[in-house]
Parts: C-alpha cells; sequence; structure tokens
C-alpha cells in the first residue's frame, strides 16, 4: 500500500529531468496551478506523472484517486478509494480493465513515499522510504542534487545493514538524487452535462387591467386617475383590444428545446499500482508500489505500441533495495507538509523504563535510605556477667530494666571524711573487694576509733 508520498520538486526540475530520457521532445500540461510542492502529499493532491503520446513525453499534472470515466456523477460523488490497485486484481476490476485494456499507462514520480509499522503496543510508527544511492545500475531518474530540498537525514538504514552517509549518487561525474518512478494507470472522467433551460420570457404586467375574451380592456376605478383617459401610464390600447405596451415589456414567444452544458473541464485521475513487499521492506508492510528502477523498465511501460500488456505486466515486479527510516509521528496529519515530516528520529527502547523528573529526584533519596538503616551493634546483658567497659552499657541495662518492670537500686548514702576513713581501714583489713555493681554492701562492718 503506498498512502503517502513526498514531492518538492519544481515543475522545471521535473520537467530537465525528463529531458535526459531518450524521446524526442518533453512538454508540460495539466493543472500545474493545482501542483503543490510538499514533503507529504496526499490522495486527491495533484501531482507529477508522466505519459507518452508518440514520441514525446507529457508531464501530465493529475490528482491521485482513479475516478472512472464510466461515473455519471461528479468526481465529488464518487466515494470509492482507488489510490492504490493490487497487480493481482487489475483484470478483475472494471475500474482498472478498462484503463488497462485501453493502454492508459503512466509513471508517477515522487521523491520518496512513508509506511506504517504497526508496533506491538498497538501504535503505528511512519518510516520514510526511498530510492537507494549504491545501486549499481543508475535510476530511471535522477535529479541535481543541489536543485530542490536534499532528504532530510544525513544516514538510512538500508536491509539491515550499517547506515549510508548520504542519499545522493555520481551520476555522469555530477551529484544527483534519485527519484523513484512507480507504475501507475490514468483515467479521463468527464464531468456531466446537465440540462439548461432556457430563460423564460416575463410575462406582461397589466397593472390593475384584466383582459376579456373579446379582448377589451377594463379599466378599474382609480382614486387618482386621470379624466377622460382610460389607460393607465406606461400602458396603452390598440384597435382590438390589443395591448400596445405593457409595464415590463416584451411579448410572449415559444420557449426553445433545453440545451446541455458541462459543469468544468475533464478530470485526469490515476491510481498506484502495488505489488508484495520486497524482502527488505516485508517487516514494514506486506505491500509495496510498483517501483520502475530503470529508464528501460521505465520506457517500456509508458510505450504502449511497442510493449504488449502482457509483457508489461511481467514489469511489475518486487523491487529490492530501497532504503528507510524512522520518522515523526507528524506525517500522520495531513495539514503538516513541511521538512518536519521526512526528518529521521531515534527511536526510543521502551524496555527500558522512562524516568521523569520525579522519578531522578527519588532514586539517590532511596541509596541515603539504604545507608541510614544500618543494623545497630548488639549488645548482650542476660548473661550476668558484669560490664565496667563504659557508660552506655550501663545505660542500656538501665533502660532494658525499666522495660522489664525491675526497679533501680536505691543511691548510697552520702559519705562524710571520718565515714570515708573507716571505710579505707575497713577495706585493707580485709582485703574485700567491692564492686561498683555490688548491690549487697556490708552495712553491719564498725570501726571503732580511739
Amino acid at each position: 500500500m503506498c498512502g503517502r508520498t513526498a514531492c518538492t520538486l519544481a515543475p522545471s526540475t521535473v520537467e530537465a529531468a525528463c529531458r535526459n530520457l531518450p524521446v524526442k521532445g518533453v512538454k508540460t500540461t495539466g493543472d500545474t496551478d493545482r501542483y503543490r510542492q510538499s514533503h507529504n502529499t496526499t490522495p486527491h493532491q495533484t501531482t507529477p506523472v508522466l505519459v507518452k503520446q508518440g514520441d514525446e513525453l507529457v508531464v501530465h499534472y493529475m490528482r491521485w484517486g482513479l475516478v472512472p470515466s464510466w461515473h455519471k456523477g461528479t468526481a465529488k460523488d464518487f466515494k470509492m478509494n482507488m489510490v492504490n490497485a493490487r497487480k493481482e486484481g487489475l483484470g478483475n476490476i472494471s475500474s482498472f480493465r478498462k484503463p488497462l485494456e485501453h493502454g492508459q499507462r503512466c509513471v508517477v514520480i515522487a521523491e520518496g513515499f512513508y509506511e506504517w509499522q504497526h508496533t506491538e503496543d498497538g501504535k503505528k510508527q511512519p518510516y520514510y522510504v526511498f530510492f537507494s544511492s549504491d545501486t549499481a545500475t543508475p535510476p530511471a531518474l535522477a535529479v541535481k542534487a543541489e536543485e530542490g530540498k536534499p532528504d532530510a537525514s544525513s544516514t538510512a538504514t538500508i536491509s539491515g545493514r550499517a547506515p549510508e552517509t548520504a542519499t545522493s549518487r555520481t551520476l555522469g561525474g555530477k551529484q544527483q538524487r534519485p527519484l523513484l518512478a512507480f507504475a501507475a494507470l490514468y483515467d479521463v472522467h468527464q464531468p456531466p452535462r446537465k440540462k439548461q433551460q432556457p430563460q423564460q420570457p416575463q410575462q406582461p404586467q397589466l397593472g390593475r387591467k384584466m383582459m376579456t375574451l373579446h379582448g377589451a380592456v377594463k379599466k378599474e376605478e382609480e382614486e387618482d386617475g386621470e379624466e377622460g383617459h382610460g389607460e393607465k401610464k406606461g400602458s396603452g390600447v390598440g384597435a382590438g383590444g390589443r395591448v400596445k405596451e405593457e409595464v415590463g415589456g416584451g411579448h410572449a414567444h415559444a420557449s426553445s428545446p433545453p440545451s446541455e452544458l458541462r459543469e468544468e473541464k475533464p478530470l485526469y485521475t490515476y491510481s498506484i499500482i502495488t505489488v508484495p513487499a520486497s524482502n527488505d521492506l516485508r517487516w514494514l508492510h506486506d505491500r509495496m508500489p510498483a517501483v520502475l528502477p530503470t529508464q528501460e523498465a521505465m520506457m517500456a511501460w509508458l510505450d504502449t505500441k511497442s510493449t504488449p500488456l502482457l509483457k508489461a505486466l511481467q514489469l511489475l515486479v518486487p523491487y529490492e533495495g530501497l532504503q528507510y527510516y524512522p520518522v515523526s509521528s507528524k506525517v500522520g496529519n495531513i495539514r503538516n507538509t513541511g521538512e518536519e515530516c521526512r526528518r529521521r528520529i531515534q527511536l526510543v527502547d521502551k524496555t527500558k523504563p522512562k524516568q521523569n523528573a520525579l522519578t531522578r529526584w527519588l532514586v539517590p533519596r532511596k541509596k541515603e535510605a539504604k545507608k541510614s538503616k544500618e543494623p545497630k551493634r548488639a549488645t548482650s546483658g542476660h548473661d550476668g556477667d558484669n560490664h565496667d567497659d563504659d557508660g552506655a552499657d550501663a545505660h542500656v541495662h538501665l533502660s532494658k530494666a525499666a522495660k522489664l518492670g525491675h526497679k533501680p537500686p536505691p543511691p548510697p548514702p552520702p559519705m562524710t571524711t571520718t565515714t570515708a576513713a573507716a571505710a579505707a581501714a575497713a577495706t585493707a583489713a580485709s582485703s574485700t573487694s567491692k564492686t561498683g555493681d555490688d548491690d549487697d554492701d556490708d552495712d553491719d562492718a564498725v570501726v571503732i576509733i580511739d
């Protein structure tokens, strides 16, 4: 299928490119005023089409979307979509069979065409497809690289190989851009004839007068009528009651037969022939336009006298070696006709999660949270051993005891100077050491000092 093309060539550029073909002359005709150079050409628009007439080649500007000649109404009334014509069904549909039998073969010129790939997520990704620049044989048509606007991409993908670095090639020592030539059929629709009724003469206006059977004119009473006169100003009565002059003038006469007039001039339309997709494009779509890659193939298709019908149909085969690259979805809108429609884009890897401003802010926060959740040093205070390492362990024991419901021991009474000396002597005598954690202090020891 081919539903969108690109052609930004001026009419003079198209005609100059055709002068390199083996013909005696080239001329331009058709609705050139309706042709619009566009990066996004849609059906029902006018584009350049090649037709051979004798030894001359005619660049005829036709409307895309065939309207058959047998259609009796206007072109707007024809609702069938005949933008493409399958090669396999050309002989089964009368709209295509008659132009094919009558030798109405033509070639559509374009810089490239668009095709949409159905992705796994249910969306469509458009691709721009154009003629390869590294083919061994020269293309059917080419223009100078500086004429028109070159492709908006510096790289392209061909058959899965490495991207190319240019879309122009050297032909005859000059840099030229190859064009695509599509095999097509055209037809001429004659606008319907409408019957035009002749203009009826205006009937006599008698004002307030009435015609009697005897042809006499009887005047009605008038409030402001003239005395002595039986006629109104601007009218008169002759002999036998014949009206000499009436308001609005003119005498009745027999009407002439209706004539037939055409609404508009004949309309030339075409339909692009499609074939099964090549191996290079089968992943993109199951159909593709019938490309005529060489001058020999294109001229053979146009020459209806030298090339019989069956031999011409053998020229329509899938063409291998077209280049392609992804473009923006803007091409899907028919209002977009600028260079952005066929500018190469980089496809996003949808297997990787997308990061926005919020996710980029949360990622480092999560890392900081993991660092802050490090395990605390474990302490064991349930084995009955005494710990005199530091005050932190004692604090831990006291907090655990408070949680278990145990009351802490009462603080020791304040010691005086005498009591302290006595205690020191008793300690030296008994050689008994007391620890800060021992709750069973010897309160019965008494020291007598003389």
